[in-house]
């Protein structure tokens, strides 16, 4: 969480505030306020951020008052994000496999493979193995119950799709 700077060393004259610098622009905005006669810049977040877009960003915070003797300082702010999360786990291809009826019991039909984009572990961990308690299809609700109503939507067509 960024912290408001307090703005009230300029408190006798009008203070002006303004983001001087970011590595992206329009991200971020002050946005002043007063609490207890201290004169605070609230940075706040111009539009959702994505910590597989960018993950960090620097911000040079610039205020000046309009007296006599003009002031004015700068501080540097590191906002670094933290990853959560929001990305949905993917089948890399479509897969759709018919099996032969009569097939031994323990013939490969095929595999399946997942991606999941987030950042950082354990949020871009994902279960390639499929095992527990199996349905006729051979597929584990326990550990993918996402894949319940994929399974009933295709049951008694003869083959499976997975998407």
């Amino acid at each position: 969480m960024v912290q408001p700077m307090l703005l009230d060393m300029f408190a006798e004259n009008k203070i002006y505030k303004k983001i001087a610098q970011t590595n992206k622009i329009h991200t971020f905005y002050l946005q002043q306020r007063s609490d207890n006669g201290f004169t605070w810049a609230d940075i706040k977040v111009n539009h959702p951020l994505d910590y597989e877009s960018i993950k960090e960003y620097n911000l040079t915070i610039r205020v000046e008052n309009n007296g006599a003797q003009q002031l004015a300082s700068e501080a540097t702010v590191y906002i670094m994000l933290e990853d959560v999360n929001d990305e949905i786990p993917l089948f890399t291809e479509r897969e759709q496999e018919t099996v032969l009826e009569g097939e031994p019991i323990g013939t490969k039909v095929t595999q399946v493979n997942a991606i999941d984009k987030d950042g950082t572990f354990p949020n871009n961990q994902h279960m390639e193995a499929i095992h527990g308690v199996l349905n006729q299809y051979g597929i584990s609700y326990i550990h993918y119950p996402w894949l319940r109503q994929a399974m009933s939507d295709t049951a008694g067509s003869g083959y499976t799709t997975l998407e």
